[in-house]
């Protein structure tokens, strides 16, 4: 193989000429781009500097310094107003009723227009205005010989709402409007939780409709369900989606925020029924991709524990609503199209059904519209695998709504069924006789059915624990099925330590009523006898560890 030296022709050394001429070549090249770069550095430092000076001056000049001063005295005037009190103490004292209406509007006008990064503050001050306004308001009401002249207060946040919602009409900026429909519902949350144990609430009927009509009757609160009012409709038509998600993180606030809530059921039925399903779905999603994904990292239990906690409180609120929307028989609940979805694969790609399910799971009420609305309903044949799945599951679901009644009732001392009709649903007669019968005959529905009971019992009283007891006994047919009678002593005894004395009392009655209702042409009493014979029995044999032993 042939190799050129360094001295033949076709090899250019570095002595070479052409490769000299080159390598000069590129050396001037670079000094040149050096010289260069340096030129343009110091141009644009210079630049910069006669910029600097520039602004400087400019600045300076009398025009500037006046806006300075200005804007100053604004912030300071502001500042000097929001600085006398907060939400707290102005349910302690009056804070700003003794100054003119116009000394409470002009600064925060003034700071509005002025400094326009400033209106979030100006926004919470007017969400302090509106704070006294109602104290002062239920105050009177409560005690008419209060006589305390807060008129300028309720006035000024009048025409502060006023200013916002004319921004809010008539200048579209998405995330104002977004942060002003956000304020209107931490307000609405507020005024609920720092007014729910005063006179002019706790006399009032359980509901959120209650709490909405009283807050109607005071100005600012009037004013700012219009301004909500306001801020939806633009919301609606520009971002509806978004709109939906804000209302839907306002939701974590729960049983404060429902009677704003039912407002906007009322006003909006046909505009966010839809939107709230869409919605809705896809922050389920994300709540149980989360969830996922926080257990497969093994976080802690208790921030998981917190994330199921919030999120439920959410979906508890968004049930309430529908439950509205149902008693009102509204239409709207009828054209969401987006529950008849098929799964592809096995799984859905559309959540809005997963996502109703899981409200059904938040509320008696809703499985109740679920039940009289599709009551004779036909069903297309389904995989026997699919309807054993959901026959099996459906327990976790029922399980979920009686644990929100058994805490509805133990929530409230004599919580009536007035007041929480979901209690009553299977309380009296043969409804009632219906749920011990499937305790007695499904075992695997047995605890669900004995905790209702329990619920039940807690909410009317002893005799109504005595009544369960009888029906059991007049009603099982074999000693085992007394397994649940026993289980449901367990829970009601501890309440209410005589009710087998009041059992033994309408023990008569009671066997007269079962055998009426089930149209027996023969008397239980033999059944009867057998089944105290055996508890009896059950209860001297006992351990004394075991709860059978002091029934």
């Amino acid at each position: 193989m042939d190799v050129e030296s360094p001295a033949s022709p076709g090899f250019e050394s570095p002595a070479s000429p052409s490769n000299e001429s080159k390598i000069l070549g590129n050396a001037v090249v670079e000094s040149e781009l050096v010289e260069e770069e340096a030129v343009t550095n110091d141009v644009a430092n210079v630049r910069a500097v006669v910029r600097s000076e520039h602004q400087r001056r400019a600045y300076s000049s009398t025009e500037w310094c006046e806006k300075y001063r200005k804007v100053t005295a604004i912030y300071e005037a502001f500042n000097k107003l929001t600085a006398m009190g907060d939400a707290t103490s102005v349910y302690r004292r009056p804070i700003w009723v003794a100054l003119a209406a116009s000394d409470l509007i002009s600064p925060a006008y003034d700071a509005f227009y002025g400094i326009p990064a400033s209106r979030n503050a100006v926004l919470g001050y007017i969400g302090l205005l509106i704070h006294e306004n109602a104290h002062q308001h239920f105050s009177e009401k409560e005690n008419p010989q209060y006589g305390m002249d807060y008129s300028s207060v309720e006035n000024a946040a009048i025409a502060l709402m006023k200013m916002v919602g004319d921004v809010v009409s008539s200048t579209f900026l998405k995330q104002s409007v977004i942060e002003v429909l956000s304020w209107c519902c931490t307000i609405s949350s507020e005024l609920s939780q720092h007014n729910a144990g005063r006179l002019s609430v706790v006399n009032l009927p359980r509901g959120p409709e209650s709490l909405l009509e009283l807050f109607k009757t005071v100005g600012s609160i009037a004013q700012l369900i219009k301004l909500i009012d306001t801020t939806i409709t633009v919301l609606l038509e520009k971002c509806p989606d978004e709109c939906m998600t804000v209302l839907f993180d306002a939701s974590r606030h729960g049983t404060h925020f429902n009677w704003i809530w039912l407002h906007i059921a009322i006003t909006f039925p046909g505009s966010i029924v839809d939107h709230l399903f869409t919605v809705g779905a896809d922050q389920f999603k994300t709540y149980v991709e989360d969830i996922k994904l926080k257990e497969k990292n093994q976080v802690s239990a208790a921030i998981i524990a917190s994330i199921h906690e919030d999120y439920n409180v959410k979906f508890n609120s968004l049930s309430d609503v529908f439950n509205f929307l149902t008693r009102r028989s509204n239409t709207e609940l009828e054209k969401v199209d987006s529950l008849d979805s098929n799964a592809k694969d096995g799984t859905f790609d559309d959540l809005n059904f997963v996502f109703f399910f899981k409200l059904v799971t938040c509320s008696v009420d809703t499985l109740r519209f679920l039940i009289t609305q599709n009551a004779e309903a036909e069903f297309e044949h389904q995989d026997p695998g699919v309807c054993r799945a959901i026959r099996e599951n459906i327990v976790v679901a029922v399980d979920e709504i009686v644990n929100l009644i058994i805490r509805a009732a133990h929530s409230k001392p004599g919580l009536s069924v007035v007041e929480y009709p979901s209690i009553a649903e299977f309380a009296v007669g043969n409804k009632l006789q219906f749920f011990i019968d499937a305790a007695i005959s499904s075992p695997p529905w047995a605890s669900c059915i004995i905790r209702y009971l329990h619920a039940v019992s807690i909410s009317y009283g002893e005799d109504k624990a005595a009544e369960i007891v009888c029906r059991f006994i007049v009603t099982c047919h074999e000693a085992q099925s007394l397994s649940a009678l026993c289980a449901f002593l367990s829970t009601i005894v501890p309440y209410y330590p005589n009710v087998m004395y009041s059992a033994y009392n309408c023990l008569a009655n009671i066997l007269k009523t079962v055998d009426q209702e089930k149209k027996h042409v023969k008397s239980s009493i033999l059944r009867v006898l057998n089944n105290l014979r055996i508890l009896l029995t059950w209860e001297t044999t006992a351990d004394d560890t075991l709860h059978t032993k002091y029934f």
